[in-house]
Parts: C-alpha cells; sequence; structure tokens
C-alpha cells in the first residue's frame, strides 16, 4: 500500500498532546570478529517519511498517538539476511498503523491487534529473506529484538537470543538448552547436541529462532513447524511514567552482562552525559568491548521516555 503524501515538512521532533517522546542513541562495533554482521535500526517518530528528498509528517498524524520502532539483527554466516530485516520489518508494520489510524480516529489500537501486526511482519519478513536467499544461493541468516511503541504500549517481538530490557522485565532468550525450546526442536525432529558446553541445534546453530539459515529450514518440517523457527515472541507490556528508558542489544552484549548489569551501566552513561541516550549507548558498548570475554560483534540501543514533555 502506498501512503498517501505528507501535509507539510516538519522541523522538529517533537509532537505535541503526546504523553511520552521519544529519543534514542545506538552505538555498534566489530569486536574481535573478523566481520561486522549486526544491524540496528531506531525510528523515534513513526510518522515522519521521506518525500522528494525530505523529512515530513504524514497528514493527519498530528492527533495519533506517538509511535516509535526500535530493533537489532543480529546476522550470522553473512549480513544480507539482517539487512533485509533491518530496513523490511517498520515497512510493512507502518503503512498498516497508518491506514488503521486514518479509518479508525486517533485512538491507540487495540493490543491485540498491535501483536497481530507485528506477528504478520515478521512472517512477511521471513518470507522475504528466504526468497532472496534461494533466488542468491545464499544462507545467511538474522536473528531479532524489536520494540514497538504507540502511544502507552509496547509490543516485542522477540527472535532469537537479542534482548530487551525495561528495567522493570526482560524477554526470554531463544537458545536450544532452554527447556521449551529443546522441547519444541525434539518435537520438530531436530536435535539439541552440546559442542564444547554450547547447546547447538542440530549440532549447528547456538540459537533455536531466527530469520533466514535457509538449510535448516529445508529440513522434512519445514516453515514455522520445524526445528529452527521464525515465530517470534510477541507481548505486551503498558508503560507508565515510571519507565525511563529501554534497552535494545544483541547476544554479544547479554552473554557478558546480567540485565540489572545492563540498566546500570547504561545509567552511568546518562547521568556522566547529562540524558544523552548516545553516551549511554556508547558506555555499554565500551564496556562490553573491554570485557575480557568479549568475543562477538557489539550493538546496543537506548530509548528514552520522556514523559509528559511539550514542544521543543
Amino acid at each position: 500500500m502506498k501512503l498517501a503524501k505528507p501535509r507539510d515538512e516538519i522541523r522538529a521532533q517533537s509532537v505535541e498532546k503526546a504523553a511520552v517522546l521519544l529519543r534514542s542513541g545506538a552505538a555498534s562495533a566489530q569486536g574481535p570478529r573478523r566481520t561486522m554482521e549486526d544491524r540496528h535500526i531506531a525510528v523515534d517518530d513513526g510518522w515522519l517519511t521521506s518525500w522528494r528528498g525530505k523529512l515530513c509528517r504524514l497528514s493527519g498524524s498530528e492527533t495519533w498517538p506517538h509511535s516509535g520502532f526500535y530493533g537489532v539483527f543480529d546476522g550470522h554466516a553473512g549480513v544480507r539476511a539482517a539487512n533485509i530485516a533491518r530496513g523490511f520489518l517498520w515497512n510493512k508494520i507502518q503503512p498498516v498503523l497508518v491506514e488503521r489510524l486514518r479509518a479508525g480516529g486517533s485512538e491507540e489500537l487495540p493490543p491485540g491487534e498491535l501483536v497481530a501486526v507485528v506477528r504478520r511482519a515478521f512472517h512477511a519478513t521471513e518470507e522475504e529473506v528466504l526468497s532472496r536467499a534461494v533466488a542468491g544461493r545464499w544462507v545467511d541468516g538474522c536473528t531479532a529484538i524489536t520494540c514497538l511503541i504507540h502511544g502507552h504500549q509496547l509490543i516485542v517481538g522477540n527472535l532469537g537470543d537479542s534482548r530487551a530490557v525495561l528495567c522493570r522485565g526482560t524477554e526470554a532468550d531463544h537458545k536450544p538448552g532452554t527447556p521449551s525450546e529443546q522441547a519444541r526442536i525434539v518435537a520438530a525432529g531436530g536435535s539439541v547436541q552440546y559442542v564444547f558446553g554450547v547447546a547447538r541445534l542440530n549440532g549447528g546453530l547456538s540459537l533455536s529462532r531466527a530469520f533466514g539459515d535457509l538449510p535448516y529450514k529445508h529440513l522434512p518440517k519445514r516453515g514455522e513447524s520445524g526445528p529452527l523457527s521464525s515465530v517470534p515472541d510477541v507481548t505486551v507490556h503498558e508503560l507508565s511514567p515510571r519507565d525511563r528508558f529501554l534497552v535494545l542489544a544483541c547476544d554479544g552484549v547479554f552473554d557478558l552482562w546480567t540485565d540489572q548489569d545492563v540498566v546500570r551501566l547504561v545509567g552511568e552513561g546518562l547521568r556522566r552525559s547529562g540524558d544523552s541516550p548516545t553516551a549511554a549507548a556508547s558506555h555499554l558498548a565500551r564496556a562490553s568491548l573491554q570485557h575480557r570475554f568479549c568475543s562477538d560483534n557489539v550493538t546496543v540501543v537506548v530509548v528514552m521516555l520522556d514523559w509528559h514533555a511539550s514542544r521543543a
């Protein structure tokens, strides 16, 4: 679906009447790996679009609930799946939100509808990745952790072993050794083997859900019911003024730190920088790179939740 022509160009990121405004910053580094295969996306205002080379606001969006979209995509065996996921997911989600809001008014969309939108976008992304993988004869895959913020609602989509932390709670990783994931893998005809103490799907991947990874999807039971699943966990969280920031990061960060450590390090970065999300993300990334057990790419996205802020 093509978006209607935006009404006019805007010059500020702040939106009047928004209960919460979003500011984000990101940091990423190759680390000790030979290649950089992480990708990320940060959309602080979901109602902006490009029109003839200018950043514009969609017509009618002034009364809509403020929305943003964030994601970290950890690639493996190449970066092509991560590149596709980074651009494709939001491009599938935004037009649906716009269509529904224009049809139904300015109220927040129901949580169940938002979950369905995210699930359909993940499914479409998997189909796109596999289609291109077949055509290009490549085997790249990637995990995904995404956060859609719509008004007071946080919709988290989790596929693999990256993670999002909102101070008060976390999302569970998709690892082959997790009891529920191991049971699902075995029931789908796969196996979990431990290689040097690390649980691996069919002796290969150290994760149990991902986009792409074509060879694993062409097993006798392929697709959503296969040992390597592309079905995300999608959860809904109600945001409140108690929530100050959100952190998304790849397993290259969470393999080194507990959730509490991540919150503490981001908090340190915010205090030292005067609440800069970019500086806070860099602080966590730098600490991860200096960790003696760092062995992976590092990507961090920090999202500040600015409550009751007025137009800048």
